[in-house]
């Protein structure tokens, strides 16, 4: 069983068609990147920038959470064409899987090389203190039943079950190459930039300290309440990913009398946006680097604008 019901996917057909004509795209991008709380600033880093208004895009979930500005940009970091979507919805605010998924398989659609990424979250270890970037090396998730509830197909034959795409070729390889690219910018830089494992459970109420002491035990070096949704389906879509994650707050419990709000995690996610670009730039430098497959999924081209 396919990801997306019919009328899904006509959707996400829309959404991509839309994309490419507002943001005059002449061909694919090279790297989608998806920004999370915050971090709408590393739109200001692009040359050749175009946005629009998300609102302003048929089929584009609009978000209802502070810190989430709705907004589609498209331009260049160095060689790379990149489209960024800026503006998550999330499974708490009761979306469907296939909503909050929607901008990354429109990506997709497109016939992006590789998808980035990004989200700011509480880390599980005294160690990784806030401001510390986490390259994403592995996720796991306990949204559960509820991630089921809110998808037409359920959770098995959804996100994680039959139906996948064949990966690009080359895509473990591309991967490794993009996580290698922004190591060695991030020590350029002077970025604490460390792999970690990513854990994302519903919400919308941050974890207790319980909750953080038994994801530590698991491996979860930092928790979201997003991102694993968009990862899941950029795999099941074949493509390349990779995942930024900025290390806002310690998690609950990890220090005693640390109390946390919204309005912190996306302060400090703005915090660490100069830092990202330059990480995110390298990695979408290697993709564009890299001679684009004759196969599977359509060759793609850097988007410029129409003369």
């Amino acid at each position: 069983m396919a990801l997306a019901e019919p009328d899904e996917a006509a959707r996400t057909r829309a959404l991509a068609e839309a994309f490419a004509a507002s943001l005059r795209l002449n061909g694919a991008p090279d790297v989608g990147i998806v920004l999370g709380s915050g971090l709408e600033a590393v739109a200001d880093a692009l040359l050749d920038h175009r946005s629009v208004p998300a609102t302003s895009l048929d089929g584009f979930p609009p978000p209802g959470v502070h810190g989430h500005a709705a907004s589609v940009h498209a331009g260049r970091m160095g060689d790379a064409g990149v489209l960024i979507t800026a503006g998550r919805v999330h499974l708490y605010e009761g979306h469907s899987v296939d909503i909050v998924t929607r901008p990354v398989r429109a990506l997709a659609a497109l016939g992006t090389r590789a998808i980035i990424l990004t989200n700011t979250a509480g880390g599980t270890r005294g160690s990784l203190q806030p401001g510390t970037i986490l390259a994403v090396r592995e996720v796991f998730h306990w949204m559960g039943a509820a991630l089921g509830r809110r998808t037409g197909t359920g959770a098995a034959e959804g996100l994680e079950g039959a139906g996948r795409r064949p990966r690009l070729p080359g895509a473990l390889e591309m991967e490794a190459e993009m996580a290698h690219a922004a190591h060695v910018r991030a020590r350029e830089l002077a970025v604490n930039l460390v792999p970690g494992v990513l854990a994302a459970g519903l919400g919308p109420c941050y974890e207790t300290a319980g909750e953080v002491a038994m994801l530590r035990r698991l491996g979860a070096d930092a928790l979201t309440m997003s991102t694993v949704p968009e990862f899941l389906a950029a795999r099941r879509a074949g493509i390349p990913v990779m995942v930024f994650t900025v290390i806002t707050n310690h998690a609950t419990g990890i220090l005693s009398g640390a109390h946390l709000t919204h309005a912190e995690v996306v302060e400090r996610g703005a915090r660490a946006t100069e830092a990202l670009v330059g990480i995110i730039g390298a990695a979408a430098a290697r993709v564009a680097s890299r001679p684009a497959p004759s196969s599977v999924h359509p060759r793609p081209h850097r988007p410029t604008p129409d003369s």
